[in-house]
């Protein structure tokens, strides 16, 4: 059948660069019914939890038609280390808070911190959960190669193939 709903959806990604050659980048997602709507059809709704959103938490643990997140990562290259192969990694301060959650009820952010080795191809990766210490998650994995920032060095971020 037909419904009939407003939402509203914002996305942002902002970064900048920090002391010497860091980088703090922001970003965020917010999502919800607009006046007139009180709540969105379960197809709308959004979720968080699992890798790349609150990372101590299951995969979609919080499911809901109004979703706010915000990441935070303040990143420091370290230019004096250069491995073959796999190039010269950034160490990666990261925080997380958000939650999603419906009609009648009341939001109870949820919040990550956590610290990465960030090389161009691969990473490992630390989190948890500052409200209950024994959550806490190690990862490892492969990623793509960040594009260079306008004010960084292009030439810098590009790994070195022997």
């Amino acid at each position: 059948g037909d419904y009939s709903f407003s939402a509203c959806e914002v996305w942002a990604k902002y970064a900048m660069s920090a002391l010497s050659n860091h980088t703090l980048e922001f970003e965020t997602r917010f999502t919800g019914p607009l006046p007139g709507t009180d709540q969105l059809p379960v197809q709308r709704w959004g979720m968080l939890g699992g890798s790349s959103t609150l990372y101590t938490f299951q995969v979609g643990e919080f499911f809901g038609d109004r979703v706010s997140f915000l990441e935070s990562e303040y990143s420091i290259p370290i230019d004096q280390i250069r491995l073959p192969i796999i190039g010269t990694p950034a160490l990666e301060f990261l925080h997380a808070i958000g939650m999603a959650w419906t009609l009648n009820q009341s939001p109870e952010f949820e919040q990550n911190l956590g610290v990465r080795l960030q090389f161009p191809f691969v990473y490992g990766r630390f989190v948890f959960n500052p409200a209950d210490i024994n959550s806490n998650k190690v990862s490892f994995g492969v990623s793509f190669p960040n594009s260079a920032y306008p004010w960084q060095n292009r030439t810098a971020q590009r790994p070195e193939i022997r």
